[in-house]
């Protein structure tokens, strides 16, 4: 337990509200659910809880269930593959597999908050491309490409299989999307294997040392894609760093698009080449997009001025307080 006594001194005379807050920890969610239930929880921010107790907690006149807000980290859900791999050097196939996954009923398996990805830019953020290739639901588009591509059915009704890793990070939502992916290419004649890992170093280790197939993996893009989004394209950034460019995509073109409008102080010159960076990974697809990823925010009916906003708990919290 961390505890956070007031200062005294604080520069905004009146300032912070609460005389002490008391941070704990718990990777029960039994437990975190309970003690909302209870009152002994007031306020839990990044609630990653499963959608049923969502919903549950949601049902309490007491407490408050928000999917808005931190907007500005930019949280994304991605499908990536690595392009050491044969099979995904070829962009067919992996247009293919995007066509086959339907990021729509996707959000609404995983529930509250949850909308397709359009493009590796959060659709918050205001270079968001939203007339980039959405790749909607379309089997017999993604099995004509695979035909096109020489992989075709076999006897046993499957054209290819690979290994996808798991993430050990919130489980009940990367169960969700692993076992959909799963379902889903299975329709197009790909076999997934799901592999899960002991724990998150084994995760990391597989990824990082660019030993998976493909893995699921997310993002916080963050207000600027400098800060969030670059990492994940530039060639120079292929490394062996988990959320760094692991998938092994290199284009000079994205770098150079990149390096203008992250560089400019201009903002239609960022607009423009930020624009231009999201059709062209649209095309070429080092990632795939699932899902944006809500950043849901849990408290007690009677914390008030919970800062539910583009930074949300990340904002400061001297303006909280606990009403009697």
């Amino acid at each position: 337990q961390l505890i956070l006594d007031r200062n005294p001194n604080f520069f905004i005379e009146g300032r912070p509200y609460l005389d002490r807050i008391l941070i704990s920890s718990s990777r029960n969610s039994a437990t975190q659910v309970l003690g909302l239930d209870r009152g002994e929880l007031h306020y839990y921010p990044f609630a990653f809880l499963p959608d049923n107790d969502l919903k549950r907690l949601a049902k309490n006149e007491s407490i408050t269930v928000a999917t808005e807000g931190h907007e500005a980290l930019g949280p994304i859900a991605y499908l990536e593959l690595n392009l050491r791999n044969d099979l995904f050097k070829d962009v067919r196939v992996r247009q293919a597999i995007a066509y086959a996954i339907d990021s729509e009923v996707m959000s609404s398996l995983l529930g509250l908050g949850y909308e397709p990805a359009i493009s590796m830019v959060h659709n918050g953020s205001p270079y968001y491309n939203g007339a980039t290739n959405a790749y909607a639901a379309d089997l017999t588009k993604a099995a004509a490409l695979l035909d096109e591509a020489g992989l075709k059915v076999g006897g046993d009704g499957v054209r290819f299989s690979f290994a996808l890793d798991m993430p050990t990070y919130a489980p009940e939502r990367q169960a969700i999307i692993s076992e959909f992916i799963k379902q889903e290419l299975r329709k197009i004649g790909i076999e997934v294997v799901l592999r899960k890992s002991p724990d998150f170093g084994a995760w990391v280790k597989r990824v990082a040392g660019w030993e998976h197939d493909a893995t699921i993996s997310g993002i916080w893009g963050y207000s600027d894609p400098v800060i969030g989004i670059h990492r994940l394209f530039v060639c120079e950034n292929i490394r062996n760093v988990i959320w760094s460019n692991t998938q092994g995509y290199c284009n000079e073109t994205v770098d150079e698009v990149l390096a203008t409008a992250g560089t400019s102080m201009d903002t239609s010159i960022r607009l423009a080449g930020y624009k231009r960076f999201q059709e062209i990974i649209a095309d070429e697809l080092p990632l795939i997009p699932l899902v944006t990823a809500p950043t849901t925010t849990v408290h007690r009916a009677s914390v008030k001025n919970v800062p539910i906003h583009g930074w949300g708990a990340l904002s400061p919290w001297d303006e909280i307080y606990l009403e009697e």
